[in-house]
Parts: C-alpha cells; sequence; structure tokens
C-alpha cells in the first residue's frame, strides 16, 4: 500500500462503459469489503446501469464546508457522523462492489481528486477504494496516479486500440508510475452484446499487446 494512503487504491482503466460490468474478469483483483468511485467529466456508468443515480450522492460534497448548523446532506460530512464512503456509495446487482457514480453536471477532475485523497483519510469500513476511469479520460486524472497502489487495464476485445491507450501507456511509463510491483495487468473481456466474429483473432492480437504492455514496466 502506499504510504499516501490510508487504504490500498486500486485504478482500472476500461475501454467502454459495457466493460464495467465486466470486472469480476479482473481475476487478480479482490472486490470485498472494497468500494468503487467512478471519475468521469461526463459520468456515464449511471447511464449504462438500471438503477437510477441519486445526485445528492457526489464524493465532492465531501469538499463544501457544512453550515453552522450542519443541516441536510452536509450534517452526515461531520467527522463525527457517518462513514463517507458507506453513505455515499450505491449498490447495484451489476457490480461487484457499491459504486459512488461521477458528479453530474460534471465536476473539474481537480476537484474529484482532491475528494477522494480527503475521502482516503477518514475512517472508512471499506478496506480498498478502486477508481474506474474510461482509458480515454486516463490524462485528465493524471494528477492522482502517484496515489495508485496498482493499475489494471480491463479491455473489451470489439474496442481497438486507439492512440489514447498508446497516450495512456507513454503517461505513466514517462512519470515512473509503473513497475512490477504496481502493474495488476491487462485483462481482455468480451461484453456478450458485443460479440465479434473474428475473436480469436482480436484475442491473438491483444495477446501480443500484452506482451509489448509488460515492457511499459520497470
Amino acid at each position: 500500500m502506499s504510504h499516501l494512503n490510508a487504504k490500498p487504491l486500486q485504478c482500472i482503466f476500461y475501454s467502454h462503459p459495457w466493460t464495467a460490468l465486466l470486472l469480476k474478469q479482473i481475476k487478480n483483483l479482490d472486490f470485498a469489503d472494497s468500494v468503487l468511485v467512478e471519475f468521469s467529466s461526463n459520468g456515464v456508468l449511471s447511464q449504462v446501469l438500471p438503477n437510477k443515480q441519486d445526485k445528492n450522492l457526489c464524493l465532492t460534497q465531501i469538499l463544501a464546508a457544512p453550515k453552522p448548523e450542519k443541516t441536510g446532506l452536509m450534517k452526515l460530512f461531520s467527522s463525527k457522523q457517518k462513514d463517507i464512503f458507506q453513505l455515499l456509495a450505491q449498490k447495484s446487482s451489476h457490480l461487484p462492489a457499491p459504486i459512488v457514480f461521477a458528479s453530474k453536471p460534471a465536476i473539474s477532475s481537480l476537484n474529484q481528486i482532491t475528494a477522494l485523497i480527503t475521502a482516503l483519510s477518514q475512517p472508512s469500513t471499506c478496506q480498498q477504494v478502486i477508481v474506474l476511469i474510461h482509458y480515454a479520460e486516463a490524462q485528465n486524472f493524471s494528477d492522482l496516479y502517484d496515489y495508485v497502489d496498482t493499475f489494471h487495464v480491463l479491455w473489451d476485445i470489439a474496442d481497438l486500440p486507439g492512440v489514447a491507450l498508446t497516450q495512456l501507456t507513454e503517461l505513466l511509463s514517462k512519470n515512473q508510475q509503473l513497475n512490477s510491483q504496481r502493474w495488476g495487468g491487462f485483462h481482455l473481456c468480451n461484453h456478450s452484446s458485443r460479440q465479434v466474429t473474428d475473436s480469436e483473432e482480436r484475442y491473438a492480437y491483444f495477446d501480443s499487446v500484452i506482451v509489448d504492455a509488460r515492457l511499459w514496466v520497470e
């Protein structure tokens, strides 16, 4: 665990919103006693899950200074009140752990990062926080990665690797944020609604990508 965190912080970069429904295919990550936190500029995951997002349950609310009378939701953010993650996370039968959705309307990446770092220092029954970031938005949250203990990529073979994936690998490598202790792996999957006719060829192709990915790791 990073010396910067009070609890382990994992980061999963995913290739498609539906890929987040396949998190259990990451076999080397234990989701027990964890909470998922979506980082996004547009909050896509709440759109693909059947349960409706509660707009009041936003991690960045922790940054709002409570009024003297501590009324309403702000009363719950008092340091002597409830567990922040327990309060904000919403359960879904489609996910392996409760999730805190990204805010709508959008909140700046800086505020999202600051809110999470603040929440990590607070007492909580959750033993691990797992951040979900679409790979195309990775650059927006680069200030978070020094805090991350382990990085994973969950990739649907229906998605071809683009420039943004190359930029992600370059970003993590350039900042020396990847090493053998912090690399959780490049995990392949295929959502049942995104089946492709050339799946064998794609798996073979991505196997070569995974081999190349090991070159990022020092």
